[in-house]
């Protein structure tokens, strides 16, 4: 998988600064004109961000003026005022570390076949069951499923992403032991909501009782805590818990980018994110935290 990095407007900006301001200290410092060797060095890698801060602007430029003709923005009736595909899309960033150990955050993404053409009024619930979002602390993070894109016109570039969290209904009753600790963890499963409730049967050598959400896709893996502590009941909220809409550019296009513009109609989220929902890529994982032992472990797909 090749990596590109994850250029926005002020990284780009902020790299063609730093590298401006070196060749001005080479200009200065190197004698005998050798100071045009770090010209030719350098004069690529500002030309390559010089070119994503363009694109940057120029895509959330033909964004906005999608959205001002568009004017209202409805999940189930969605304006499509021109032709536009659908596609199988894959996105990833990825945390990557430099031999001399700096570091930065790549981006790939590969989009599969066109699925077909649409325009009109769209019903984006037809398309967003199986689209899964997913990031970790802020940084990695992994996109797979469905989204329209414009290939040409006016709006050419211009991406629609929905996702919605929507969990299968269903109940769930697993026991979880040896012959020092035990426990039945029974779950139900609706919508956003998970409730459960832990009962002990034995314990020795337990400190805590914990269930996880995990959400893993190719590259990455999410857990996010839905309950730690003791045997008893418990309740989550798998929030938001509405159908969400992100429109991008594709020069602005990151698992980073996708989240921010989410962020902006519905507040910021946690550092764990899992949104939406895919077959096969979701889990429910319950541990029995025991210090001085082997944790006890066992996963459920839901």
């Amino acid at each position: 998988m090749a990596l590109r990095p994850a250029y926005t407007k002020v990284t780009s900006l902020v790299s063609i600064i730093v590298m401006l301001f070196i060749l001005l200290i080479a200009i200065d410092t190197i004698p005998n004109g050798l100071w045009v060797i770090v010209l030719i060095i350098l004069i690529p890698f500002i030309l390559l961000n010089l070119y994503y801060l363009i694109s940057s602007i120029e895509g959330s430029s033909v964004v906005k003026r999608f959205l001002n003709e568009i004017q209202k923005i409805d999940f189930n009736n969605f304006p499509l005022p021109y032709e536009a595909s659908i596609y199988d899309y894959s996105i990833v960033d990825i945390k990557y570390y430099g031999s001399r150990g700096g570091s930065y955050i790549g981006t790939d993404s590969f989009s599969g076949p066109r699925l077909g053409k649409i325009q009109g009024t769209v019903n984006l619930a037809e398309i967003v069951s199986d689209n899964l979002l997913i990031r970790e602390n802020d940084t990695q993070g992994e996109f797979k499923g469905k989204v329209i894109k414009f290939d040409d016109g006016k709006y050419k570039g211009v991406m629609i992403i929905p996702l919605y969290t929507n969990l299968r209904d269903m109940r769930i009753s697993e026991t979880l032991g040896d012959e020092h600790d035990s426990a039945i963890f029974d779950i139900e499963i609706s919508s956003c909501k998970i409730t459960g409730n832990i009962t002990v049967l034995a314990r020795n050598k337990a400190r805590s009782y914990r269930v996880e959400l995990v959400g893993r896709l190719e590259h990455i893996e999410v857990k996010k805590i839905i309950y730690k502590g003791d045997q008893g009941s418990f309740s989550f909220d798998l929030s938001p818990c509405k159908p969400l809409l992100a429109i991008i550019d594709e020069h602005n296009l990151s698992v980073n980018n996708i989240v921010s513009e989410l962020e902006k109609n519905n507040g910021n989220f946690d550092s764990e994110i899992i949104i939406g929902y895919r077959n096969g890529a979701l889990s429910l994982k319950f541990v029995i935290d025991r210090p001085i032992s082997k944790d006890l472990i066992k996963e459920v797909p839901i």
